[in-house]
């Protein structure tokens, strides 16, 4: 819960709802508190219009916008679409995490390890890659354990 609780904005805390399920009661009584619950949802739901913005939706949407920032809440399913959006290119795929963006530059895309009570784990063949607390770096190496290079 406390995990929860400190993944919650802190606008929203305030109509923060904690419905818990007791595990030592019988199983009638899970079940009607369970039925509560789904029922309790339902009725805040039902007062609570949501929007889930689809992938292509969320590109349009990077699409109308002048400028991106390190502070957008933007993320890429797949490297075309940072070339066709970011670098105005038209492809169907790439095969490599990077790309010639513009004549005299080259974008590097590389997937981000995730970091598993502190053992990162590999999601791009093998390569553990992490970016600095202070974002000026991309540290990159192999799960071999030897550092490749430190890209700023």
């Amino acid at each position: 819960m406390d995990d929860i609780i400190s993944a919650v904005n802190e606008e929203s805390i305030e109509d923060f709802l904690c419905l818990r399920v007791g595990a030592t009661k019988t199983i009638e009584e899970i079940t009607v508190r369970i039925n509560e619950v789904v029922s309790i949802i339902k009725n805040k739901a039902s007062k609570t219009p949501l929007k889930w913005l689809s992938y292509e939706e969320e590109l349009d949407k990077v699409r109308q916008q002048k400028y991106l920032s390190i502070y957008d809440d933007v993320s890429f399913k797949y490297i075309k679409d940072i070339a066709n959006i970011i670098f105005g290119r038209n492809v169907k795929g790439f095969q490599h995490a990077v790309f010639k963006a513009k004549d005299n530059g080259w974008a590097w895309c590389p997937k981000l390890s995730i970091n598993a009570d502190g053992d990162l784990k590999s999601m791009a063949g093998g390569w553990i890659n992490f970016l600095a607390e202070d974002w000026t770096y991309i540290d990159e190496s192999h799960q071999d354990g030897k550092i490749v290079k430190e890209k700023k």
